[in-house]
């Protein structure tokens, strides 16, 4: 990814405890199954750690998990199990020839469960996702790191992935793709990819991932977010930062955000900073808002979208609605090439404002732009009326998005809009003391061109 994100939720024990009992599994390790070392497991008392030896295992496990034990299970160990560099392509864990979600839990009364550096690969579910399934209550956290969820099936809302959230439960996903996943039959698809509910005082954060080529069916009755779908109710906390979702399609003829569909309702909150949604489509879509990306926020709920590209789709860019009293934020946002109206931003009542944003190049309205009254605007550029129908001059208007040098766009927005430290690519949001317009800051060159290179010290 474009940068790396430190801290995305501090959940207790990430490091192995020392009364930690350790599971070696594999050809060369004490178990041969993921499901003979549970089964020793689960009448020790200790914390648990599940070290997956670099191959193929097979068959979904169930993990039966309560009370404040902590459960670690990892990828890529050697024959001696003694090391593990981080290659998720290198361990796979699979479902067995009969098919079934690859990992199902339950967490509960403060238990932790921590997966890491593999691909969950292959799972058929009915009813179920195919990949990873799971409930957390009771301040008990999840965290999924540095893995790949893909080729999964089901005819459930999600096929990769589904997560609930409760009673101040975490949930962290971080570093992670989540891609080629497949839902069939009839019903509403939600979230292909991966699917996220909280709930109760429930926080969630995934930092770091890609949602791509993730497909819904043709039979479905309609579709959300078939790359990402989360939701929020109640008081809930929902954070993503540096995600990309692309090239995910719904095939189903009504849909709302092809790619990306968030849900905040109730009191909860929702914070989204250096987010990319590209080239998301559906093709058969007849009814819904006909964007890639779509952001729903109901009652008291907050939210805040900052550092946001979202580019090149044959449906609009994104659709952000509020329909109860809370507050809303939208900026340095650059929504460009979408073949429907780039952005709509509706709100009834509540503070809303839209600022130092791009919105160019899109074929949906006049202007490409749509905004309910109580949206207030500053310091914006594109394809808009009057002073802001100016071009933002892109690097390269098809697929660079930096601006050029001597774009309008530089150092003409405004700081007071800006809680970012840095820019869509992970550079200094504010460059020259002004902030720029759009979701990259200009870096300004170093003073001498000829030794821009850094090769000046070769002889």
């Amino acid at each position: 990814m474009r940068g790396t994100i430190f801290g995305v939720l501090l959940l207790g024990g990430l490091g192995t405890s020392a009364q930690a009992t350790v599971y070696t599994i594999g050809p060369d390790g004490a178990f041969p199954t993921v499901n003979a070392a549970i089964a020793d497991a689960n009448a020790n008392p200790d914390n648990h750690e599940f070290r997956l030896q670099t191959g193929t295992h097979v068959g979904g496990v169930v993990f039966p998990i309560n009370g404040e034990k902590v459960w670690q299970i990892s990828g890529g160990w050697n024959a001696s199990f003694t090391q593990n560099p981080i290659a998720p392509s290198q361990t796979i864990w699979q479902a067995s020839a009969l098919g079934g979600t690859v990992l199902t839990f339950n967490l509960t009364s403060m238990a932790q469960l921590q997966v890491r550096n593999l691909t969950i690969l292959g799972g058929l579910g009915v009813g179920a996702p195919g990949g990873i399934y799971g409930g957390l209550a009771n301040a008990s956290q999840f965290s999924l790191e540095d893995c790949r969820v893909t080729g999964h099936q089901s005819n459930f809302g999600a096929a990769g992935l589904r997560l609930d959230a409760t009673q101040t439960s975490q949930i962290a996903i971080a570093r992670c793709e989540f891609t080629n996943n497949t839902a069939f039959g009839t019903g509403q698809k939600d979230g292909i990819g991966a699917f996220l509910r909280a709930s109760n005082s429930a926080r969630i954060s995934v930092s770091e991932s890609y949602f791509g080529f993730n497909q819904d069916s043709v039979q479905s009755s309609g579709s959300f977010g078939a790359g990402l779908s989360v939701e929020g109710f109640g008081d809930a906390q929902l954070t993503l930062s540096d995600n990309v979702i692309a090239d995910n399609v719904v095939l189903a003829t009504s849909s709302s955000g092809a790619g990306l569909a968030i849900g905040v309702f109730d009191n909860s909150t929702l914070d989204i900073n250096a987010l990319e949604v590209a080239r998301n489509s559906a093709p058969n879509q007849v009814s819904g808002n006909r964007t890639q990306a779509y952001v729903l926020a109901t009652l008291t709920a907050d939210f805040g979208i900052g550092n946001c590209l979202v580019t090149n789709s044959a449906l609009g860019g994104i659709y952000v609605t509020h329909t109860g009293t809370g507050t809303s934020t939208m900026s340095n946002c650059t929504v460009v090439n979408n073949q429907g109206t780039g952005l709509v931003y509706e709100a009834s009542a509540g503070s809303h404002s839209l600022t130092n944003t791009i919105v160019h190049g899109n074929e949906g309205s006049t202007f490409g732009l749509i905004l309910g009254t109580p949206v207030l605007r500053s310091n914006n550029l594109g394809d808009d009326v009057g002073a802001n129908n100016v071009n933002p001059q892109f690097v390269n208007g098809s697929n660079d998005f930096h601006l050029a040098a001597g774009s309008p766009a530089i150092d003409t927005g405004s700081n007071s809009f800006n809680t970012a430290t840095s820019d869509l690519d992970f550079n200094p949001r504010v460059v020259n003391g002004v902030i720029d317009i759009g979701a990259y800051e200009f870096q300004t060159p170093p003073t001498d061109a000829l030794f821009a290179s850094g090769f000046e010290d070769m002889p």
